[in-house]
């Protein structure tokens, strides 16, 4: 895959740019320069962004990178070609956004939307502009996702410096993102939740076995309980239980025993307590039996009385029917002589009724009259009804016309002033296209400002970044003349002991020299002086190795502390530099923008704030007129419409106005004929109406005075007769119940003759009154007659049962039994304190011999988890964990592709390999690197490399990395390269180091292109995109080629 053109529309910094990288088709290394922050790394993102809708990096979104001075009407575009395999591929996308509409107000989201056309020579063989279709095509084609795109296509060079010098559980970080192995690590994690689970399983498993023996109750407790282990216990319990066992069969049997003793001492106290019962009973009854017999002679007089009472019940009757009688004959001699006083009085009333009728006959002559008159007169009304209907027209009509005279001079009113209200709005509205215009101004100023903004909070954080920076060298100064100090005093060591051994090794070897044996550091075979040593402390072999080893460590460490402080101070250096040009650059731009002459960063925030301030202050007055222009289209088209309709309102007034006035000349003439149509003798219709009125009063009076005298003497005749037949009837009931109070009365006297000897009527009544009584004189007379014979069946019944048997003392027997029962409640309680103490014992035992059986079940488990764990987890001997072996062998294969780099690029000189010994700590044992350096025939540590050195072992590292992951994704060719920074921390000589690297790697038709700011690189590399910043956040890309 290689990039032909790239078109930048308001992406990032870029408003309109076009890249024609088949410029650079044919140059092996191109540079792509410009100050921090101008953009060039946006170039690698609308890249990625053009092939899988995304940025580079997660930290800024796509939808992020739209510019923020683009038009709200223009859209964010990218549109990249590139070649692949014979193939052109044309992509072009948009990013979600939202836009403002091209026509009318508001605004729209655009979503992500993409187009693909692919070339085959000339020929187009694929157009889509479906984004799934596009994405998985693309994914397809590259055969690489994102990621992985990132990974190969740019080569942060800084961070891949920090890699070969970081320790194993960084780089294992770094290795376990890019090559996927996380599910190591899970599934370490989860083994190890896996074994802590077991561990407090078994732990719970434990502390309930402790529990439940605490719980268990001795009879007796063992003397030495404290000293027996678990399994010493639980036998010492089966032992207790299989006697607890055999006490409870034996309590068993005793309390079966007393059982039967009681049940027997029951059954005989329950007979003799039954006997003592019935003879006392019958005691009872043969005493009720006495006091009933006494109450015979009152009982037969009850008996009498009852009988008395009985009879006069019988005769209640008639002796009500007689009373009754009598006081309907009273009731109806009263009615009669009522009725009679009744019918006098309606025969008076109906002598004066007819009187009164007779009077008003004679009055009909006049009435015919009054009748005559007022019919003449009703015929003549309508003209007065005219005459006043017409007045009342006139009246109404007058008062038409002068509302509406009034309404229409209201209508010319109104009509000024709309049109003037019209005028003042259409000045309103003329005014709105300068505002507008105005506004425009204002969003292009305040687009101005937030870029502005943006610049400073760069510029702020790029001064607090120096601070930090600065604060680190400082620091790292300290730590590096310490480390210095460390090693100077190692070597101190180092000498002092490394002298010491090779004077004890001249000494050895004179005391070993013989006559005429060869010197074995000259060869002579002479000996005329050997060399005379003073004793000195014995120093061995592996005392100068480890000094020597600490020596180097030593120097290592100092080494890579003062490679550390250059590249700090060379970032300060290059840092400042960069912040320096910046401000002065924005300073000269805000001066160029009108905000003056200003100092540094306080005052530049000061009238940034000031401009906001003011900018927003405009802006509040701008959109308040565009509101009001807004609202005064609206009003304007209405008021335009209401002039119209107004204008209408008032002609269709004036025509009416017009109509009114010929309405009331006619109403005049017709009132005029219809006056002298009147008749004489009455001025007007209310005239005329009141005499009418009185006229059918007089006739309404009469009417009404005749028909009721008719009815009255109708009414009266009527009652008259009704009371006649009444009277009539009354006589007849008067004489018929007399008659039945005399048959009564002799019925009764009858009786009362048979029943007392005599008709006793006081006796008679005094029987009636004592009725109430017979009820309860009849329930007693029964219940005494019941309880006679109750009495006698129950002596029958208990002398047949007691016989001729005495009373029986109960007391002996009663304490016998109780004995025996508190022998039964101590079995009882013996029985229970046993059970209890068995069943309680028993679940003990078989809960500590499941928990023993589980433990022992899950040992040979647990102890392999915990092997497997102690593997995979690397908590051995070699400190190497499952995953770190795994990337310990992706690192071998991307070390090995990076040595086939490394040996062109250092002639041969360097070689990286893993280093071989465990380190202390599992943190740095495993991923360490050592470069072997064929120079002094032995490895050391990458910390000692120098700026250069390293630059060209990174570079191997990441271009590996690359061709790894493109083997890993199936061979695929990527023929670009960005190198990222890494330049900046560099010297001249390291520079030049790396230069030359990466002219080794210039070839294989592989386009590559470096990243930096640094002005060193402008000089040795003439091809260049060259990106500049033109204020209000835009940047323009400039192809340099060099001819």
């Amino acid at each position: 895959m290689k990039p032909l053109k790239l078109v930048l529309k308001n992406f990032g910094p870029y408003e309109n740019e076009t890249i024609d990288f088949q410029k650079l088709d044919q140059v092996p290394l191109f540079l792509i320069s410009g100050r921090t922050g101008s953009g060039k790394s946006t170039i690698f993102d609308a890249m990625t962004f053009a092939l899988y809708g995304d940025s580079a990096t997660s930290d800024r979104p796509a939808p992020s990178l739209r510019s923020d001075f683009a038009a709200p009407t223009e859209a964010t575009v990218v549109t990249l070609d590139f070649s692949h395999q014979g193939k052109i591929y044309h992509i072009t996308r948009w990013p979600k956004q939202i836009l403002a509409k091209k026509r009318g107000d508001g605004v729209t989201t655009q979503n992500n939307a993409a187009k693909l056309q692919i070339f085959q020579g000339d020929k187009k063989i694929e157009d889509t502009g479906k984004l799934k279709d596009i994405n998985i095509l693309i994914n397809q084609v590259l055969q690489i996702n994102k990621e992985q795109f990132a990974q190969i296509v740019l080569l942060p060079q800084g961070d891949f410096r920090r890699f070969l010098t970081a320790s194993s559980n960084d780089k294992e970080a770094v290795l376990r993102k890019l090559f996927k192995t996380q599910l190591f690590e899970k599934w370490a994690e989860a083994l190890k939740d896996q074994l802590r689970q077991a561990k407090q399983d078994n732990e719970n498993w434990r502390l309930d076995i402790e529990s439940n023996l605490k719980q268990i109750q001795w009879v007796p407790k063992p003397d030495n309980l404290k000293e027996l282990n678990t399994g010493e216990q639980i036998a010492q319990l089966e032992i207790q239980q299989k006697g607890t066992e055999a006490e409870i069969v034996a309590l068993n049997q005793q309390q079966t025993k007393i059982q039967d003793q009681i049940q027997a001492q029951k059954t005989k106290l329950a007979q003799q307590t039954a006997l003592n019962e019935h003879i006392q009973t019958l005691a009872q009854v043969q005493a009720q039996r006495q006091a009933h017999d006494s109450q015979k002679a009152a009982m037969a007089q009850v008996q009498q009385q009852v009988t008395a009472l009985q009879w006069a019940q019988g005769q209640k009757d008639t002796a009500q029917r007689f009373t009754e009688a009598k006081a309907q004959a009273a009731d109806l001699a009263q009615q009669q002589t009522a009725k009679t006083a009744a019918l006098k009085a309606q025969q008076a009333q109906l002598v004066t009724a007819q009187s009164q009728l007779k009077v008003l006959q004679a009055q009909e002559s006049v009435q015919k009259h009054y009748q005559a008159d007022a019919a003449v007169l009703q015929q003549q009304r309508p003209y007065f009804e005219q005459v006043a209907s017409l007045t009342q027209a006139l009246t109404k009509q007058q008062q038409a016309t002068t509302t509406q005279t009034q309404q229409v001079a209201a209508t010319q009113t109104k009509l000024t002033q709309l049109n003037e209200n019209l005028a003042a709005f259409t000045k309103v509205v003329a005014a709105l296209p300068g505002v507008q215009v105005q506004l425009a101004q204002q969003g292009q100023q305040e687009a101005a400002l937030a870029h502005h903004q943006q610049t400073l909070a760069q510029l702020t954080q790029a001064q607090a970044d120096l601070g930090q920076l600065q604060a680190k060298v400082t620091q790292q100064q300290t730590v590096s003349q310490q480390l210095t100090q460390a090693a100077t005093a190692a070597q101190g060591d180092y000498r002092a002991l490394k002298n010491q051994w090779l004077t004890s090794q001249i000494a050895n070897l004179a005391q070993q020299l013989a006559p005429g044996s060869p010197c074995p550091v000259c060869g002579s075979t002479d000996h005329p002086q050997p060399a005379v040593v003073t004793a000195t402390v014995a120093v061995s072999q592996e005392a100068v190795d480890t000094a020597e080893a600490a020596l180097q460590q030593a120097q290592n460490q100092a080494t890579a502390s003062t490679t550390a402080l250059e590249s700090l101070t060379e970032q300060v250096t290059a840092q400042t530099a960069d912040l320096t040009q910046n401000l002065a650059d924005f300073q000269a731009e805000l001066q160029q923008a009108g905000l003056g002459q200003l100092a540094d960063l306080t005052a530049i925030k000061t009238a940034l704030q000031q401009r906001q301030d003011e900018l927003s202050a405009q802006k509040k007055a701008l959109l308040a007129q565009v509101k009001t222009g807004k609202i005064a289209e609206l009003q304007q088209a209405d008021l335009q419409k209401e002039i119209t309709a107004t204008q209408a309102a008032l002609v269709t007034q004036e025509q009416a106005v017009q109509q009114a006035q010929a309405q009331h000349q006619k109403i005049t003439v017709q009132l005029a004929d219809a006056q002298q149509q009147l008749p004489a003798g009455f001025g007007d219709l209310a005239a005329l109406e009141a005499h009418l009125t009185d006229l059918k009063q007089k006739i309404a009076t009469y009417s009404q005075a005749l028909t009721a005298a008719q009815q009255a003497v109708s009414d009266l005749s009527q009652q008259v007769a009704a009371s006649e037949s009444q009277q009539a009837m009354l006589t007849q009931q008067v004489k018929d119940t007399q008659g039945k109070v005399l048959a009564l009365e002799k019925q009764l006297t009858l009786s009362l003759t048979e029943h007392f000897g005599q008709a006793d009527w006081t006796q008679f009544k005094t029987l009636l009154g004592q009725l109430g009584q017979l009820p309860t004189l009849t329930q007693q007379l029964q219940q005494y007659q019941e309880l006679g014979a109750k009495l006698a069946t129950e002596i029958e019944t208990y002398t047949k049962l007691v016989g001729t048997q005495t009373t029986v003392d109960l007391s002996q027997g009663q304490a016998h039994l109780a004995t025996l029962q508190q022998q039964q409640t101590q079995l009882a309680a013996d029985l229970k304190q046993r059970s209890e103490r068995q069943v309680l014992n028993h679940s003990i035992l078989t809960r500590v011999q499941a928990r023993l059986a589980t433990i022992a079940q899950k040992a040979a488990a647990f102890n392999e988890l915990q092997a497997l764990v102690d593997a995979i987890a690397g908590s051995g001997a070699a400190k190497l964990s499952l995953e770190r072996y795994v990337l310990r062998e992706y690192l071998l294969e991307i070390l090995n592709v990076a040595n086939a780099h490394l040996n062109q690029l250092s002639a041969g000189r360097y070689y990286l390999q893993l280093h071989k010994e465990v380190g202390t700590y599992q943190k740095n044992t495993g991923l360490e690197i050592d470069v072997y350096d064929d120079n002094v025939g032995k490895a050391r540590s990458v910390h000692t490399l120098s700026g250069g050195e390293s630059f060209i072992a990174a570079l191997s590292l990441a271009l590996a990395l690359g061709e790894v992951i493109q083997n890993k994704a199936g061979g695929i060719s990527i023929d670009t390269l960005f190198i990222d920074e890494g330049f900046g921390s560099l010297d001249q000589d390291a520079l030049g180091m790396a230069m030359d690297a990466l002219e080794h790697i210039e070839g294989d038709h592989r386009m590559i292109g470096i990243i930096s700011h640094v002005a060193a690189l402008k000089e040795q590399i003439p091809y260049q995109i060259q990106v500049s910043t033109a204020g209000q956040g835009k940047s323009h890309v400039k192809l340099i080629l060099p001819g």
